[in-house]
């Protein structure tokens, strides 16, 4: 078994516990944020009397249940993506603008990691405004997913380049 193929394997394994995690957490975050919401709409049109916290509470799970998602989707391909280029182009060519796809993902998720780290330490100072929370609970957020991400990305990188070195060896 080749390097790349052990390495794969080791970031497989990781990378498939960390997509359980986060897909009991989305299940967890979206049944709450619905409890919050029925709360909130009950509240505001059955007794009259709208509480403060539920709207902020809600887009706090909201933007957390994206970052969490967001790993799960590129795992099963379910991302927006521009395949008009890919389905016109076969064979190695094809690979490698998945390759480079993929690398700009790598790219992108590193920056999103760097700025979230700094957008956190920043916003842990400052506090919710309507419920006694650091708004640096929420911005981890960010780096956490695009760390997840970035670690999904790099093994469907490491599979692209395995799929693509075996491909040159068989043309030989």
């Amino acid at each position: 078994m080749n390097i790349l193929k052990r390495i794969e394997l080791l970031i497989a394994k990781t990378n498939n516990s960390m997509i359980r995690g986060s897909s009991y957490l989305c299940i967890i975050l979206i049944g709450t944020m619905t409890g919050v919401v029925l709360v909130g709409v009950f509240f505001r049109y059955f007794l009259q009397n709208a509480l403060a916290w539920t709207e902020e509470v809600s887009k706090f799970i909201m933007v957390w249940m994206t970052f969490m998602a967001a790993p799960i989707a590129l795992r099963h391909g379910a991302h927006v993506g521009i395949k008009l280029l890919l389905d016109n182009v076969k064979g190695r060519l094809h690979q490698m603008l998945v390759i480079v796809g993929q690398l700009i993902i790598l790219l992108l998720m590193g920056v999103c990691i760097k700025e979230g780290i700094a957008l956190t330490l920043v916003a842990k100072k400052q506090v919710a405004s309507s419920v006694d929370l650091s708004l640096g609970w929420i911005y981890l957020s960010i780096p956490l997913g695009s760390l997840m991400m970035f670690m999904i990305a790099f093994q469907q990188l490491i599979s692209t380049l395995q799929k693509f070195i075996d491909q040159r060896v068989e043309d030989q």
